[in-house]
């Protein structure tokens, strides 16, 4: 079926087909339930194309992969005369059985944490879905299955952040079906995701040379190691995201941990 792709903040419009399709929710019971897959193709421009497409992963996770992609045309523009791009709203995201949960326009960053964890819970129990069977592995048979159904032999993989580890599990299980990788802003597949990122974030923020005490060394920190006791006040000039070096105080003063 032919689509257009767009984004609330372009006015470009981007021609595709998008196809549906229903994927098992376990492929391990393949005849059990299913759920809603959805993929768009922006097909090959050229007289001529090359018949392995390239396949493009989203971040997040949680971005759709579909609404990323006008985002990402300077970058397609330029693909797209030789090759196919398939976009994969990979399984929760975009139009492939959301995993959404309502906006609730009190909440922000600065809630209480236990509120949060009450709304996500709350939000978790009225999923219909069985969340457990929404993993990037299972991402991982959805690119098999949508290969095989589009009649592609080899395929190109392209990912950025979060969707480098979908590129490298695809190569992992399927290598077979993989002609090439490209990899922007690695996630190594050995990495917990989530774990540094508010560190991480800080350390993005930080004068050159100026080390965060709670982020690990081969991140450009000081290591959890060598962090200060916390004062009195439980202002930790050592925990995860706070300045270690004296000299990083004046570009952090506005910054305050939050009690536990």
């Amino acid at each position: 079926m032919d689509c257009g792709l767009t984004h609330p903040r372009l006015s470009r419009v981007v021609n595709a087909r998008c196809h549906d399709f229903s994927v098992p929710l376990n492929y391990e019971q393949p005849e059990g339930k299913q759920i809603d897959l959805h993929v768009a193709v922006i097909p090959a421009s050229g007289n001529a194309p090359m018949p392995d497409p390239l396949f493009f992963f989203a971040g997040g996770p949680g971005q759709s992969a579909t609404e990323t992609a006008l985002l990402m045309w300077p970058v397609f523009s330029r693909i797209v005369g030789q090759r196919d791009i398939v976009l994969i709203d990979q399984r929760g995201t975009g139009k492939s059985t959301p995993l959404d949960c309502p906006q609730d326009e009190a909440l922000s960053l600065t809630t209480d944490d236990d509120l949060l964890v009450q709304k996500t819970r709350e939000c978790l129990e009225n999923l219909s879905p069985d969340v457990r069977f929404f993993t990037s592995r299972l991402g991982v048979e959805d690119v098999e299955f949508v290969r095989q159904a589009l009649g592609y032999t080899k395929i190109n993989l392209m990912g950025v952040s979060y969707g480098t580890r979908m590129a490298q599990l695809v190569l992992r299980e399927h290598p077979d079906s993989v002609r090439s990788i490209l990899l922007d802003g690695v996630i190594p597949l050995e990495t917990v995701i989530g774990v540094n990122f508010a560190a991480s974030l800080q350390q993005g923020f930080s004068p050159p040379g100026c080390r965060m005490a709670g982020l690990p060394a081969d991140l450009g920190g000081r290591g959890a190691q060598h962090e200060p006791a916390s004062s009195a006040h439980g202002e930790d000039a050592g925990s995860a995201g706070q300045p270690a070096d004296p000299g990083c105080g004046p570009a952090h003063a506005q910054l305050q941990q939050r009690d536990p």
